[in-house]
């Protein structure tokens, strides 16, 4: 995975945003990284950081950190104060995590059983509620 580099000042235009297509002018801040055999990849810093799934050229690892994202995503979404001790919000959880878990399998042409579903959700729950209380 490349490292990402803020650069605070420019001192030259570098170039057009690779998320909004916009010119950075000379002065502004942006982000760069680079694949090892490739271009350099420009953002602005008015687009949001890279994800890791933007930050890896394999297929394989890319839908990976895409799950591990939408299951974060789907807990931040669902999220209310002390959700950590409301069983009903962290069933909402469970059942949406659920429903992305079986589409995702469904689309890959993965058979998932439904013991490691449970396993997985109860995993993603406990890890939010140390990560995010």
């Amino acid at each position: 995975m490349p490292r990402v580099t803020t650069v605070k000042k420019s001192r030259k235009s570098p170039g057009k945003c690779f998320r909004c297509d916009k010119t950075i002018p000379k002065g502004a801040g942006y982000r760069w990284w680079k694949f090892r055999f490739g271009r350099k990849v420009i953002r602005c810093l008015k687009c949001p950081y890279p994800r890791p799934s933007e930050l890896t050229r394999s297929d394989k690892l890319s839908r990976i950190y895409e799950a591990s994202e939408a299951i974060e995503e789907i807990i931040a979404g669902k999220r209310i104060v002390n959700w950590t001790t409301n069983i009903d919000v962290q069933n909402r959880m469970r059942q949406e995590i659920e429903d992305y878990l079986l589409g995702l399998a469904e689309r890959l042409g993965i058979e998932l059983a439904f013991d490691d579903v449970d396993v997985v959700m109860d995993k993603c729950i406990d890890i939010a509620k140390v990560r995010l209380p």
